[in-house]
């Protein structure tokens, strides 16, 4: 049973500046990241990740619940042992006559 504490740090939200820690990245690192956001939630096509925040309105403070951090992290979490594994190809190299004339090349 979650007690009130328990439930109340779940729905705290946090500022950029400690949203940014949480991440361990700087916050001009988030803020571009809130920017793609907010593009692609205008239906711009955006290449890069994504995340969840919450802004009251446009000059609002950005603000974020711990929640949506922990699923930015996990969608960008790799596991290796999920990745193929990469083979290496030796390619084989073709040997030519050693006589001086190569009728292939007059086959065109």
């Amino acid at each position: 049973m979650w007690n009130l504490c328990q439930l109340t740090r779940l729905n705290e939200l946090l500022n950029l500046s400690e949203a940014a820690a949480y991440l361990g990245c700087a916050e001009r690192t988030l803020r571009k990241l809130v920017d793609r956001s907010r593009l692609r939630l205008r239906g711009c096509p955006v290449q890069g990740p994504t995340i969840q925040f919450f802004q009251a309105h446009p000059r609002g403070s950005i603000r974020f619940r711990s929640a949506w951090l922990d699923a930015y992290i996990d969608a960008g979490t790799h596991q290796p042992k999920d990745a193929p594994l990469l083979t290496r190809t030796v390619p084989t190299v073709k040997t030519l006559s050693t006589s001086g004339f190569n009728q292939t090349l007059l086959d065109l």
